[in-house]
């Protein structure tokens, strides 16, 4: 089974993130130079990266700010076989306030009182 790993810096400004995170960068597989976010917020962002498709086409905008109107095969991770998905999200527009949860088969919100959990299953 491979693994995908998408790591979503949506306000980390490249030149800081190339300066202060090398083994990061040097340890991808892909790099993307000249990226443009599909929105101005993260919600529609956040289900355009999954789904490869812009707010007008998968509907998730300023007026349906929810990830649930995104099915999971309208995304790459139906395009994975075999696999298990895991969402873990620090970001309060990619939790499961607003459904973000519901892309993945387990999904941990990290926030000041929630924190990483220490066990693991």
């Amino acid at each position: 089974m491979r693994n995908v790993v998408v790591c979503c810096l949506d306000t980390v400004r490249k030149d800081y993130f190339d300066r202060f995170a090398p083994r990061l960068v040097a340890s991808a597989d892909s790099r993307f130079e000249d990226c443009r976010a599909a929105s101005g917020w993260s919600v529609p962002s956040h289900a355009s990266l999954l789904s490869g498709s812009l707010p007008s086409t998968h509907g998730i905008h300023a007026f349906t700010p929810r990830f649930n109107a995104l099915d999971t095969t309208e995304t790459f991770l139906d395009d994975l076989p075999d696999h298990r998905s895991v969402g873990v999200s620090a970001n309060v527009y990619a939790s499961s306030a607003f459904g973000f949860d519901t892309l993945f088969s387990e999904f941990v919100d990290v926030c000041a009182t929630n924190g990483i959990p220490t066990d693991s299953t």
